[in-house]
C-alpha cells in the first residue's frame, strides 16, 4: 500500500486509527546531534485512508501540497483528508496555488477537505513581515523567495506552524526559528526521498529577522 514520510523538529503527534488494520510504526533518528522524529506510517487493508496522522496543531499549509493533491498525488491527498478541519491557507497560499490552478479547483478542495481560509491577517503587515524575513538573509548566500516569505509571514503572524514539501523553503524557515514541518509527498516502495533524509539533517543556520 505504499508509505509516507513526516519529518519534524518539534512539537508533538497525535495519533487516531479509522480501523483495526492500520498500523503505525514511530522511529527514532538523531541528525546533526539533534533529535528528528521519523515517522513511518504503514497501512494493511485500509479501505477509506492509507494512513492517519493527525498534526497536534493547526498548520498552515503550503501551495505545493495543495498542488501535488490536485494532480492526484495520494500521499498528499492523504495527509489532508487525515488532518481534515485541522489545515488553514492564506492570500500567500492562494495566490501561489493560483498560478498554476483555478479558484474553482481551490474552493472545491477547500469544502471537500474543510480547510480554513484565514482572512485576519492584515496582509499589508504580512507583506512588511516577509521583506524584514527576506532582509533576515542579506550578506548571505541565502535567499528567500517572494511569496514563500509571505507564506512563512502569515504562519508566524498567526502563531501557527507551517507544512511545507519545499526543502529549501523548510531550511529558510528553520534557519529564522520558524516552526515548519516537512512533508515527503515522494518516496518510493516505502523508502523516503531524498529530500525527506535531507529535511530530516538539515542543521539551521540561524538569522534574526530586523
Amino acid at each position: 500500500m505504499g508509505a509516507a514520510y513526516f519529518f519534524t523538529n518539534f512539537g508533538t503527534f497525535h495519533r487516531r486509527h479509522l480501523d483495526e488494520h492500520s498500523r503505525m510504526d514511530i522511529h527514532q533518528a538523531t541528525a546533526n546531534s539533534k533529535s528528528v522524529q521519523l515517522v513511518l506510517l504503514k497501512n494493511l487493508r485500509v479501505t477509506r485512508e492509507r494512513f492517519v496522522l493527525q498534526l497536534a496543531y493547526n498548520p498552515l499549509v503550503d501551495a505545493n501540497i495543495l498542488m501535488q493533491a490536485q494532480v492526484g498525488n495520494r500521499n498528499a491527498i492523504d495527509f489532508i483528508n487525515s488532518n481534515r478541519q485541522l489545515l488553514c491557507f492564506g492570500k500567500a497560499t492562494r495566490y501561489e496555488f493560483l498560478q498554476g490552478g483555478r479558484q474553482v479547483e481551490l474552493s472545491q478542495m477547500a469544502k471537500d477537505f474543510e480547510l480554513e481560509f484565514i482572512d485576519d491577517v492584515d496582509y499589508k503587515a504580512v507583506i512588511a513581515e516577509a521583506r524584514r524575513l527576506r532582509n533576515a538573509f542579506s550578506g548571505t548566500e541565502r535567499k528567500l523567495r517572494l511569496m514563500d516569505s509571505r507564506q512563512l509571514a502569515t504562519a508566524k503572524l498567526k502563531r501557527v506552524n507551517f507544512v511545507t514539501n519545499d526543502l529549501l523553503l523548510l531550511k529558510r524557515g528553520s534557519d529564522l526559528g520558524i516552526s515548519v514541518h516537512f512533508v515527503d509527498l515522494h518516496s518510493v516502495g516505502g523508502i523516503p526521498s531524498r529530500a525527506a533524509l535531507k529535511a530530516a539533517a538539515y542543521n539551521p543556520q540561524p538569522v534574526t529577522a530586523r
